[in-house]
């Protein structure tokens, strides 16, 4: 998944999370464009990290835990639509 930031043209990537895959893009400025995360598994787990804050260090862009609830909802039905989908799936296959 992405999450656009701002408009900017794109310089390099940043690892943003130790132990899972969420990568900041940023501008030659250091301003912040975008935050990847490969999954959100992973957002949560960056998340988690900065104790339910998830803080862009460049230019003062702050994103609260109330901003990622919606994502944490979506998550939750996301991974639920998921277990039912496998269950689906294996009974037709048997």
């Amino acid at each position: 998944m992405y999450i656009r930031l701002r408009d900017g043209e794109y310089d390099h990537t940043e690892d943003y999370s130790e132990r899972a895959d969420v990568y900041l893009d940023v501008d030659a400025e250091g301003n912040a464009l975008g935050l990847e995360a490969l999954s959100f598994e992973d957002l949560a787990q960056a998340i988690e990290e900065r104790g339910g804050v998830l803080e862009i260090p460049e230019r003062n862009l702050r994103l609260s835990r109330e901003f990622f609830e919606n994502w944490a909802e979506a998550l939750e039905e996301w991974s639920e639509l998921t277990r039912r989908t496998n269950l689906v799936l294996k009974e037709m296959v048997e």
